[in-house]
């Protein structure tokens, strides 16, 4: 309900095109006001139809669908719209554009990653970077929201040495997508510097989110591996994979 009211807010401040969306979205809002709506009503004439990627995620987990390609396009659908698509350097901006540079670990439908449903994304461009920590924000919050376990209270971690999160949160897809962004980003960056430190900010959003170390490891180390990975982005996650069992390895150490 929050979702919506939000949405029919935004709607109702977009221009004229919009108008019949806004009246859409105003029904709902109602009728989610009046009565109880069943999960199949919310997911496909709510979430689904109106683009709530991370209220789509959320039924997905209540309900305990498995459904790996879906959780995939449902979380690149929501990673994608906080990144703007717009760049100054030309080739960037046509990667970002594109199919190709979304299609993450688990994606079945390579030709469509993600779903767009037309509404406008983030202002600015890509190297200027200001969306970097709002989408770390997003993804550790929804993270945490998705991430228990079914017998867990929600936004409890499984135990870090725990090799999987739960069908709702495809861990190796968002971590493969955060970090091809991540070394993306620091590549377009006018100070880069090929030999620094690696952009740590991806590691940090999923521990924050609640990842198991393990798991989170296991999924930059696959990311790391990849055909597709750029040598700086496997470099990248290479480094990344090492800080997480750093901090484990630390964590340990403080508690023994």
């Amino acid at each position: 309900l929050h979702d919506a009211r939000r949405a029919a807010a935004d709607a109702g401040g977009a221009p004229t095109p919009a108008t019949a969306r806004a009246d859409d979205l105003e029904r709902v809002r109602t009728t989610l006001e009046t009565r109880l709506v069943g999960v199949s009503e919310l997911y496909n004439d709510v979430a689904s139809r109106y683009g709530m990627w991370d209220l789509c995620l959320a039924t997905l987990k209540v309900c305990g669908h498995d459904d790996e390609p879906l959780a995939v396009k449902l979380w690149t659908s929501f990673v994608r719209r906080l990144v703007p698509l717009d760049a100054r350097d030309a080739a960037l901006r046509r990667d970002l554009g594109g199919s190709p540079f979304w299609v993450a670990p688990g994606c079945t439908d390579a030709a469509e990653p993600f779903w767009d449903d037309g509404r406008p994304g983030v202002a600015g461009v890509f190297e200027d970077g200001s969306w970097r920590r709002p989408l770390r924000d997003a993804v550790a919050t929804l993270g945490r929201e998705l991430g228990a376990d079914d017998l867990g209270a929600p936004g409890q971690p499984r135990g870090d040495d725990a090799p999987w999160t739960g069908p709702a949160f495809p861990l190796r897809a968002v971590a493969a997508l955060l970090q091809r962004l991540a070394t993306r980003a620091a590549a377009a960056d006018a100070d880069f510097d090929a030999e620094g430190a690696a952009p740590g900010w991806v590691a940090d959003a999923l521990l924050d989110a609640g990842a198991p170390r393990l798991a989170l490891y296991l999924a930059l180390a696959a990311a790391a591996a990849a055909p597709s990975a750029s040598p700086l982005e496997r470099l990248h996650a290479v480094a990344n994979a090492a800080s997480v069992l750093d901090r484990w390895a630390r964590a340990a150490a403080d508690d023994s």
